[in-house]
């Protein structure tokens, strides 16, 4: 027996299906991430599927039978999309889909990172001629956000090694990690720490502070372009 009803989110990615069907993975704000099945979606005058297309909110309405979710219409909530001539700002939205594709798992309902996409598309939508470091820093700290809601959150504060807090000014970043190495540890145990980087004690407050803001607030501090280049991306 299908059943036929509706739900909110964005389009995350695509793949064509078949001859001329169409999948969408779509985060939802009640179901998580899905697919939905866009029969004759690939045809150039298909008619379902034109608001999948965008990066905006949009409704789905869906058949939810034995193979799974077939789109039956769509109607834009909230028209979000960047300027074609903006690259800077392209980028931004794609790096929000990518991110939350990354730290989702299939039909599991996260509401939180839901309005957290949305408050980032929302805020991307009116960001114009962004500077590129800017942007870079702005899609880190998104990052850094939602893979600590994912329970992977960066060790920002003491040695991913020896556990000490990290109060001297000599330390490093690894990314393969996930955090800092004091510069004790990275000298009795070089092999391991080999692709670990210097960082500064600013670049470690950016991070810091990073992570807890929302990027309304990131706008406002002064980013030198140095400490911008050592965050991870």
């Amino acid at each position: 027996m299908t059943e036929l009803f509706s739900t909110t989110g964005f389009v995350l990615r695509r793949r064509l299906h078949k001859e001329s069907d169409r999948v969408y993975t779509f985060f939802s704000r009640d179901l998580g991430k899905i697919d939905i099945l866009s029969k004759s979606g690939s045809h150039p005058y298909a008619k379902l599927a034109p608001h999948l297309e965008s990066f905006s909110h949009v409704r789905v309405f869906l058949v939810d039978g034995r193979g799974g979710f077939t789109l039956a219409g769509s109607d834009i909530e909230e028209r979000l999309t960047p300027d074609p001539m903006d690259t800077v700002q392209m980028s931004l939205f794609l790096s929000g889909r990518h991110l939350v594709d990354l730290v989702t798992r299939w039909h599991e309902k996260d509401s939180w990172l839901h309005d957290q996409l949305l408050s980032w598309m929302r805020f991307c939508h009116i960001r114009r001629d962004l500077h590129p470091v800017r942007a870079g820093f702005l899609a880190s700290a998104l990052g850094l956000r939602m893979v600590r809601h994912a329970g992977y959150a960066p060790e920002l504060f003491v040695c991913l090694h020896c556990r000490r807090e990290i109060a001297s000014l000599a330390f490093s970043w690894s990314g393969a990690r996930g955090g800092v190495v004091c510069s004790d540890c990275l000298e009795r145990e070089d092999a391991t720490w080999f692709r670990a980087r210097p960082a500064t004690p600013n670049a470690l407050k950016l991070l810091r502070f990073a992570q807890e803001r929302p990027s309304e607030d990131l706008m406002k501090i002064k980013l030198e372009h140095g400490v911008a280049l050592e965050l991870p991306t």
